[in-house]
């Protein structure tokens, strides 16, 4: 079976590793090639494009809107033809709770998706926690992606039964947006971290996920601290564990 995007003047790349045949269109328009590549288990799609008002709509379908909070909006997006938020660092936030996504969230198997950039090369060392997501049903269930100062780096964590998976993305100092991205499967038994479409290291074990999500924030924690400074854009989850090749489609304008 192969799925085909074609439209004239498309550049067509053949990514492996789906278990079919895969053309993806890697000059489509990036909401597009998300939503017709990726759709199967997508539960949440926020591409944080929004111009105006305080509603960040979810575009996967099912209606899991969030709520912009002192974010400037309509800002350089990825490079896809969208704008993004600029998060200042201080009061920005998005709650992206509801409990809709509480229902579909699985902690079992999964993805998470974030493209991030910081605001200025001060952020890296500044010396300050600082979130772009975070989602958690309690303290010893959580997925996080943060800037993290000791290093200073972006850190990606799974946390299931108060066993926490971490690793180190090795792009402190960018200043470029990075496409971010976390699997987790309790099939398999892994838990896999991304970075510019690319697993860096080896998978880690996956920990057991307990109880459903009571918070969901980007650029923020659920206590409003540890502020993210600079942009996001195109925040997904899904109930699935995407493929290495899936991945890399979506972190590839």
């Amino acid at each position: 079976m192969t799925l085909t995007i074609i439209r004239p003047s498309d550049r067509v790349v053949m990514l492996p590793g789906l278990g079919v045949s895969v053309q993806n269109i890697i000059a489509a328009p990036y909401m597009e090639r998300l939503l017709r590549v990726a759709s199967d288990g997508l539960i949440a799609y926020w591409p944080l494009d929004e111009r105006e008002g305080s509603v960040v709509y979810d575009r996967s379908g099912n209606g899991r809107n969030g709520t912009y909070t002192a974010c400037t909006l309509a800002q350089p997006g990825i490079g896809d033809g969208r704008p993004a938020p600029a998060f200042d660092g201080v009061s920005s936030r998005i709650n992206a709770f509801s409990t809709g996504l509480a229902s579909a969230f699985n902690g079992a198997e999964g993805t998470a998706l974030a493209w991030a950039r910081v605001a200025s090369a001060a952020v890296w060392s500044d010396g300050q926690n600082r979130r772009a997501l975070q989602i958690n049903s309690d303290s010893q269930n959580a997925i996080i992606f943060w800037l993290y100062p000791s290093t200073p780096d972006i850190q990606l964590r799974f946390a299931g039964s108060n066993v926490s998976r971490t690793r180190l993305m090795a792009v402190g100092s960018r200043l470029t947006w990075i496409p971010l991205a976390l699997t987790w499967s309790q099939t398999s038994g892994l838990v896999t971290f991304y970075a510019d479409g690319a697993a860096v290291g080896a998978p880690a074990a996956y920990p057991t996920w307990v109880g459903a999500p009571t918070v969901a924030y980007i650029g923020s924690t659920q206590y409003v601290d540890q502020l993210w400074s600079g942009s996001i854009a195109h925040v997904a989850l899904w109930n699935r564990a995407l493929s290495d090749a899936e991945i890399t489609a979506l972190s590839t304008l």
